[in-house]
Formats: structure tokens, sequence, C-alpha cells
């Protein structure tokens, strides 16, 4: 008996695909004479301003989830991508903007919440002491460190 034949529809693929490029088509058409968009480089998209702002933008899909809640891999695969990205490229925070795009509205998890609303160190300081204590327990022990989900614990 033959195999049943896999699917070759990959919705979910095609759809962050193609909300890479809508969004790259919002950017480009968005008032800012000499602003550079640059697509999958530095990030999903980016843009550099002539004054040397920077905007690195993440494009993630919600079809069958919430890429923006606490635990959610895309959400902690992209803070690990743009951390990466700061300290390889050392880039100046006060003139870096960090943007997580969703295809659909999804209801923002507590953690993202906070570093949206964090608007100095202090506040971004807090944020991280918050959800370190949250995902790990408080120190120096960290006794929830070891309870971190497999598929998290690489990028938290």
């Amino acid at each position: 008996m033959a195999k049943p034949r896999k699917s070759s529809s990959v919705p979910g693929q095609a759809l962050g695909f193609s909300l890479q490029f809508t969004k790259m088509t919002e950017l480009l058409a968005r008032p800012g004479v000499g602003n550079e968009v640059e697509f999958e480089g530095l990030d999903d998209l980016s843009v550099m301003t002539p004054e040397g702002h920077l905007t690195l933008c993440q494009a993630k899909s919600a079809l069958e989830s919430n890429p923006l809640a606490d635990r959610a891999v895309a959400f902690w695969k992209s803070l690990a991508n743009w951390a990466d990205t700061v300290v390889r490229h050392k880039l100046e925070a006060e003139k870096l903007r960090l943007v997580f795009y969703v295809s659909n509205p999804v209801s923002p998890g507590r953690w993202s919440q906070l570093f949206d609303q964090a608007r100095n160190d202090a506040e971004a300081d807090a944020a991280i002491s918050e959800i370190r204590d949250a995902l790990w327990g408080p120190a120096p022990d960290f006794p929830l460190k070891a309870t971190v989900a497999k598929e998290l614990t690489p990028e938290v």
C-alpha cells in the first residue's frame, strides 16, 4: 500500500513571507526622504534613517498561536535575535527602535507589555527583573530555572 502523500500546502510559511513583503511595502510608503528599508538583513526588516536611527522589525504571523504570549517561542527568539544583533553590531540604544509586527490582532502577554512600556533604562531593568523572577525564581539561587520549557531555554 502506498504511503499517503504529504500535503505541500504551507499556509503558515506563505503568510510569514508575504507578511514581510507587505510590511516592507508599508515601510517604503511612509514619508522619510532618504530612509533605507532592508529585507532580511539585520532583521526581518530594518529601516535606517539618514540621521542614523535604526528600526529593527520582527514580522510574525498569528494563524494558530499568539507570538506575543509570555512563553511563546517566537517572542523569545525575537528578543534573542535583537540582543545578538545589538551586541554584534554595537547598536546605540538611543537610536534604536524594536518593532514586533503581528499579522492578526492578538492580546499581548504581560511581559511584552512590560518591555513596550519601558521608557528608560530603569524601567527596562525593572521589566527584566520581574520577568527573570517569574521564569527563574528569585536570585541568587533561581530555583525555577530548571523548569523553563526546553524550547525556550536557548533563547531565555
